[in-house]
């Protein structure tokens, strides 16, 4: 019993409700703990919202397979590039070789400086060279023979380098392992 004569019961977490007691005893008042129900601060029973967001765990997980991804693209888009420029370089040499071919069927030679096919010298291929290739004569051009070298200038090709093509069409490659089949894979994509 309290001071006023009500008998209590302390329920921890409840509000303090009063209760009346049809006996005629003294009312019954059950104490919930520190709040009550009629405060304005009373406990809020409601679930929490969901979180938004990702942990650290997934985002670290998503930065590793976004790395693994990149690590496999960019070796193979610049390998992709390197081909594409290296097919500019083989189409040069094409031009070079067909101009020269012209050459010797309305003269009877490639180089305008031996006796035969006395006229003006060349010096230069006579194909314009494309951005990312210098053309250039790698010996010759004599009377009955020539060879043409398309050498990278705006990047570097360590698998093929420098490509090559004479008058007997014959295709190579001064770079990697210079052998018959690196001439053959550069040339062949």
């Amino acid at each position: 019993m309290n001071d006023q004569g009500t008998k209590a019961v302390a329920l921890p977490h409840l509000a303090h409700i009063p209760l009346r007691s049809h006996s005629g005893q003294a009312p019954l008042q059950l104490h919930l703990g520190q709040a009550s129900l009629l405060s304005p601060r009373a406990p809020s029973r409601q679930p929490r919202p969901a979180v938004r967001g990702f942990t650290l765990i997934e985002v670290m997980v998503g930065v590793a397979v976004v790395a693994i991804l990149a690590a496999i693209a960019i070796p193979s888009y610049s390998a992709y590039v390197i081909r594409g420029k290296r097919a500019e370089g083989k189409t040069a040499l094409l031009q070079a070789a067909q101009a020269m071919e012209r050459i010797y069927t309305q003269s009877g030679c490639y180089s305008f400086t031996s006796t035969p096919c006395a006229g003006t010298q060349v010096t230069a291929p006579p194909a314009a060279s494309p951005a990312d290739y210098a053309l250039s004569f790698l010996a010759g051009p004599a009377a009955q023979s020539y060879s043409l070298m398309a050498t990278p200038t705006t990047f570097t090709d360590t698998d093929c380098g420098a490509l090559t093509l004479d008058n007997t069409g014959a295709k190579g490659a001064l770079g990697g392992s210079a052998s018959a089949a690196v001439a053959q894979q550069c040339w062949g994509r």
